[in-house]
């Protein structure tokens, strides 16, 4: 959904983050290109910003349908986690964005349930085995990403070995001492 190449958070129409008017921190400018200096970012207009947040909205629910469509027979769940921070905080257009997907599923009549609904009502088929990423983590000097933070999975969220079975949650290293 995001990168800083593509994604539809990165939307040259958008709201910049990082470029912040001096004094008092407001923002003016759209994100333009990921490419030019800070100095080059052209000035923001949220009509444009808006008329691209319902067209991404729609393409999002249409990947949806067709994911649903191509799923075969029986019961299929399109599961769709994001960090909240995004919205709101590094995407400004994101609640918008996330009120366009709500209205166009329900235009459509994309059935909506939380995570909890869709492990009673649909069984498991297969386990995957998903690569970390790289938001939430930190790089440690032999470039190798570890986990900023541990979190524990309920049973049914458990990461699965390769060959089915829970794995055992991660160790905490010890902390370092204080300096």
């Amino acid at each position: 959904m995001w990168s800083r190449e593509h994604g539809y958070p990165g939307d040259y129409a958008f709201l910049e983050f990082h470029k912040k008017h001096f004094p008092g921190g407001l923002r003016f400018w759209r994100i333009t290109d990921h490419q030019g200096d800070l100095g080059t970012k052209a000035v923001y207009d949220p009509d444009i910003a808006a008329q691209k947040v319902g067209l991404q909205a729609a393409h999002f629910v249409d990947l949806v349908v067709d994911t649903l469509a191509r799923a075969g027979k029986g019961p299929s769940v399109v599961c769709s986690p994001y960090d909240a921070e995004l919205f709101g905080h590094w995407w400004f257009e994101g609640p918008l964005w996330l009120e366009h997907v709500a209205r166009e599923m329900e235009r459509r009549k994309v059935p909506r349930m939380t995570l909890g609904e869709s492990l009673e009502s649909v069984p498991a088929r297969t386990t995957v085995l998903a690569p970390g990423g790289l938001v939430g983590r930190r790089r440690r000097p032999s470039g190798v990403a570890q986990p900023r933070h541990r979190v524990d999975l309920g049973p049914h969220l458990q990461r699965r070995s390769r060959v089915g079975r829970p794995s055992r949650p991660a160790r905490r290293p010890p902390r370092a001492p204080p300096r």
